[in-house]
């Protein structure tokens, strides 16, 4: 492994009025990367290939998969431990022939290129049996890091939800997985529920001609620079609780229930592997119990977060309210803001999906209507291209669309798996009227004259 760090940081809460009692703040977990090459590889990559008969209808999906597979294993450096999965009704070896990790050498991306040439196509789907023979791949090398690579063009129809469920938890921990959908009949509910749990990535196979860039980029981003798994624990104090936790970087997903209890009321959650440079951000939620006595324009403790067995010191989580902002106030830093537009974005696609499918295209189209919006609100241009395959946008801010007589299913699920991934635009500069005050908490410049900081909201 490199000589990565891992660093902790607790962004500013904002300012609340007297009677507001949630305080939510931006955790921060960041993996920085070394500029000394890693002595020994630490990585162990899987790649999980839908092998299912649809796969030949068209048959262009499995001739993408192959040579996807290929640039994958064509990408990976002397020395990472990988296997090639092929997955149906069953979980099969497509490489290496038994059920281990190879190690990465010239002649084993040769021989692992060959078998990935002669995969079959036959059988169903059971994205559990996949997942669960990579779980046990990765425990044949506990002390390496590992990532999975899922493609399928389908859902996992052949095994019970509830075994996926048990599949996902005891994996959960043990590995981190990005999923790609391909074509018309994935679910990206079911993907967003698998990377959810395995802190990974899901987004859809919107230009098929760079899916073997696109698997080589994920396969060498993961592999290149790893870092295991860290558990954050979070902390309350008496007269608060936690109410929730979302990943808002580089996917928004709600993870409040794969918390899990720790000691005095706290609890743990584990952040999946990191790939360094990368960031995790984090938005939590903390309710202030409402007889708790308000100390006003002084900051108070809610909270705390720390990481288990790292070097990283324990990080206060802080409020403070402000007397003389007027009832049911709150001015939360723009971290915060963004993700509950990101949250509100998910929920009108999903809403706008449902409503599409009962053949009510006046819901849809206020639905995607909304979604336009936030996302111009977000200035995520990424997202806005994908809406437009939906929809004809008229006025982006007003969310003014109209429903595209030629929309495809395929773009339908392409918009809504990636709702949920965040494309970070960077801030406008603000317009000066006077010298600028700059930031003691974050360093951004705002207006002369401001009270808090534009940025991060702290009291400047």
């Amino acid at each position: 492994m490199g000589m990565s760090s891992i660093e902790l940081a607790v962004h500013g809460t904002g300012a609340l009025s007297a009677d507001e009692r949630a305080v939510h703040a931006i955790l921060t977990v960041t993996a920085a990367s070394s500029r000394l090459a890693p002595a020994t590889p630490a990585a162990a990559e899987v790649l999980l290939l839908d092998c299912s008969s649809t796969m030949l209808f068209p048959r262009s999906k499995a001739i993408l998969a192959r040579e996807a597979a290929i640039a994958a294993v064509e990408s990976l450096s002397d020395g990472v431990v990988f296997a090639v999965v092929g997955g149906t009704s069953e979980a099969t070896m497509i490489y290496p022939e038994l059920p281990e990790l190879a190690v990465a050498s010239g002649a084993t991306r040769d021989a692992a290129i060959e078998r990935i040439d002669q995969m079959q196509m036959r059988g169903g789907t059971a994205i559990g049996a996949w997942l669960a023979l990579a779980r046990d791949l990765f425990a044949t090398r506990p002390e390496m890091v590992g990532h999975a690579l899922l493609l399928t063009d389908g859902r996992d129809e052949t095994e019970a939800l509830a075994q996926l469920e048990q599949v996902l938890t005891s994996c959960e921990g043990r590995f981190g997985c990005d999923a790609l959908g391909i074509g018309e009949d994935y679910e990206p509910t079911q993907l967003r529920w698998i990377v959810r749990v395995l802190r990974g990535r899901a987004d859809a196979v919107v230009d098929e001609s760079g899916l073997a860039e696109h698997f080589r980029a994920i396969v060498g981003t993961a592999t290149a620079e790893p870092y295991p798994e860290q558990t954050m624990r979070i902390g309350t104090m008496p007269h608060t609780r936690l109410r929730f936790v979302r990943q808002v970087e580089p996917d928004h997903y709600d993870l409040t229930d794969r918390c899990r209890p720790a000691e005095s009321g706290q609890v743990d959650l584990g952040t999946g592997p990191l790939a360094a440079p990368m960031t995790r951000e984090y938005h939590v939620c903390i309710d202030v119990a409402p007889d708790t006595q308000i100390v006003f324009d002084q900051d108070e403790q809610v909270g705390w977060v720390e990481l288990v067995g790292a070097d990283a010191a324990r990080q206060p989580i802080m409020a403070r309210w402000d007397r003389a902002l007027p009832p049911q106030t709150v001015l939360p830093p723009a971290q915060v803001r963004r993700s509950d537009q990101r949250a509100e974005l998910i929920d009108a696609m999903r809403r706008g999906r449902i409503a599409y499918e009962a053949q009510d295209a006046a819901s849809a189209e206020r639905d995607w209507g909304k979604a336009v919006a936030l996302a111009h609100a977000l200035e995520d241009s990424v997202m806005l291209a994908r809406l437009g395959e939906l929809v004809e946008i008229q006025d982006a801010a007003a969310g003014t669309v109209r429903l595209r007589d030629d929309l495809g299913r395929s773009a339908v699920l392409a918009a809504l798996v990636g709702s949920a991934i965040t494309h970070r635009a960077v801030p406008p500069r603000p317009v000066l009227g006077g010298d600028p005050v700059t930031c003691p908490a974050c360093s951004w410049k705002s207006p002369g004259g401001s009270r808090f900081c534009e940025a991060c909201r702290a009291e400047l």
